[in-house]
């Protein structure tokens, strides 16, 4: 017994109880405080992303306002009413599209607050993912080489 105490250390019978107390207090404090530090960032990080991804969004919403644009225009001259206002639906999405890449800049944080109680889902990850998908969809389905390219990209 007293080899195995020796190679693993022992419990000495008189432990100052409250020195323990103390000790697992400070530290695990100390845990606390780091670890709600290291959430933070990390949540940060899942809001704001990396700015390739935050650019690439950007060019999206940018290639989504222009076809949109340019697509409704055609489709009012050519009397396509249901298809004029999917297209200024994909107007407005591109517009959602470069305010969420870029909201710091974009918009105040009046309008900020609002879009994120109304739309909560924008700000998730996978709530995000799931619209810049619907919208890649949407052109897909629209028909069109061009926009099948930018829809296939926006997916």
């Amino acid at each position: 017994m007293d080899n195995i105490t020796q190679k693993y250390g022992s419990i000495p019978s008189e432990v100052d109880v409250e020195k323990a107390q103390k000790f697992v207090t400070v530290n695990a404090n100390k845990a606390l405080v780091f670890s709600k530090e290291k959430l933070l960032e990390l949540k940060k990080y899942a809001d704001d992303g990396n700015w390739t991804w935050r650019a690439l969004g950007f060019i999206a919403g940018n290639l989504l306002i222009v076809n949109g644009f340019l697509s409704f225009c055609y489709e009012i001259t050519s009397l396509s009413p249901l298809m004029a206002i999917l297209n200024i639906y994909l107007i407005l999405f591109g517009a959602i599209f470069v305010i969420l890449e870029y909201k710091d800049k974009a918009c105040t944080s009046r309008f900020q607050e609002y879009l994120k109680t109304e739309a909560l889902f924008l700000y998730r990850p996978y709530g995000r993912g799931a619209f810049y998908t619907f919208c890649g969809t949407l052109l897909v389905c629209k028909g069109g080489i061009i926009s099948t390219i930018i829809g296939l990209g926006v997916r």
